[in-house]
C-alpha cells in the first residue's frame, strides 16, 4: 500500500468514527467501506464497521467483521467485547456471557464489559448475578445512566420495586430524557398502583418519541387503570396503527371494550388476538368474560376451560 492509500484509508476511517458519533450510522458504514478497501486487515476499522452494522440492525454482517478483526488480534479484549454485543443482539446470550468473560480475563475492571455481562445474564434469568455485575460497574462508574437503567430491571425481575424506581429515578437525573427508562418507570409505577404518576411517564416518554407502540400501549393500560376507557381506545389505537398485529395491544383495547360494555367488539378482538397467539390464557380468560357479558354463558364456560388448560400446560 503507498503512502497515499494509508492517508486516504486513515481519512476515511476517522470520518466514520465522527459520523458514527454523530449518529450517522450508514454514512459511517459507508466511509468504514471505503478505508477497508485500501487496508482490508485494519482490526479498528473492522470493529467500528461492526458497530455501524449492530445500530443498523444487520448483526449477521456485523459478526463476520467482529470474528475477522479476532482473527487478527485474539488478545484484543475491546475486540471480544464488541463480539458480545453482536451475539446479545442476536440473542445468543449464553455464547455472549462466555465472550464478555474472556474479554474481562483481559481486561478485568471495565465497566462497559460488567454492565453488559449483566444485562446477558438478566436475560438468562440469572438476576442475582446481574444485580452483582451492576452493582460492580456502577463501583467503577457510579454516574453512568445506563448502568442505573440496567440495574433497575434487575431490581423489578427481583421484585425489589422501590428499589428498582431509585434507580430508574437516579438514570432520570443524569439522562431526564430517555424515553425507554420513563416507559420502563411508567410500568413500575403502574404495577404499585401510582398509576397518575406512570401516566406522566409514558406522556413524557411520548412526547420524546410519539410514534412509540409500547409506549402508547402503556399510556393505554394507565388510562384503563384510572378508568378512562375511551381514551385508553384512543391510545391502543394509535399503537394498533403502528403494529397492528401485537396480540397484546390487542388484548389490552378488547379489554377496555368490555369495559364500556362494548362486548361484541371486544369479543371480535379477542379472537383475532388468539389467531395470533391461540393459547394464550389471559386472552381466553377475558374472551370468557366477553361472553358472559353477551349472555352466552355456555360459550364462556368454554372459554374459561381452555384459559385453565392453557394455563396448566
Amino acid at each position: 500500500m503507498t503512502t497515499s492509500d494509508e492517508d486516504r484509508a486513515q481519512e476515511a476511517f476517522e470520518e466514520g468514527n465522527r459520523l458514527f458519533e454523530a449518529g450517522d450510522f450508514a454514512g459511517a458504514l459507508a466511509a468504514y467501506d471505503r478505508a477497508l478497501e485500501s487496508r482490508p486487515d485494519h482490526p479498528a476499522t473492522l470493529a467500528n464497521r461492526a458497530s455501524a452494522l449492530n445500530q443498523l440492525g444487520r448483526n449477521e454482517e456485523a459478526l463476520a467483521d467482529n470474528h475477522h478483526a479476532l482473527e487478527l488480534h485474539p488478545d484484543d479484549p475491546a475486540l471480544h467485547y464488541n463480539l458480545g454485543v453482536t451475539l446479545s443482539n442476536l440473542g445468543h446470550d449464553e455464547e455472549a456471557l462466555a465472550v464478555y468473560d474472556r474479554s474481562l480475563a483481559l481486561r478485568p475492571d471495565d465497566p462497559d464489559t460488567l454492565s453488559n455481562r449483566g444485562v446477558a445474564l438478566e436475560r438468562m434469568g440469572r438476576h442475582d448475578e446481574a444485580l452483582t455485575a451492576h452493582n460492580h460497574a456502577l463501583g467503577m462508574r457510579p454516574d453512568d445512566s445506563r448502568f442505573h437503567y440496567n440495574r433497575g430491571v434487575t431490581l423489578s425481575n427481583l421484585g425489589r420495586d422501590e428499589e428498582a424506581l431509585a434507580a430508574y429515578d437516579r438514570a432520570l437525573e443524569l439522562h431526564p430524557d430517555d424515553p425507554v427508562t420513563l416507559g420502563n418507570r411508567g410500568v413500575l409505577l403502574v404495577g404499585v398502583g401510582r398509576v397518575g404518576e406512570a401516566l406522566r411517564s409514558f406522556d413524557r416518554a411520548l412526547e420524546l418519541r410519539p410514534d412509540d407502540p409500547d409506549a402508547l400501549n402503556n399510556r393505554g393500560n394507565a388510562l384503563c387503570a384510572l378508568g378512562r376507557n375511551e381514551e385508553a381506545l384512543a391510545a391502543y389505537g394509535r399503537s394498533l396503527e403502528l403494529r397492528p398485529d401485537d396480540p397484546g395491544t390487542l388484548d389490552n383495547r378488547s379489554n377496555a371494550l368490555s369495559g364500556l360494555g362494548r362486548h361484541e367488539e371486544a369479543l371480535a378482538a379477542f379472537d383475532r388476538a388468539l389467531k395470533l397467539r391461540p393459547h394464550d390464557p389471559g386472552t381466553l380468560n377475558n374472551r370468557g368474560v366477553a361472553l358472559a357479558g353477551l349472555g352466552r354463558y355456555r360459550q364462556a364456560i368454554r372459554s374459561y376451560e381452555r384459559a385453565i388448560r392453557a394455563y396448566e400446560k
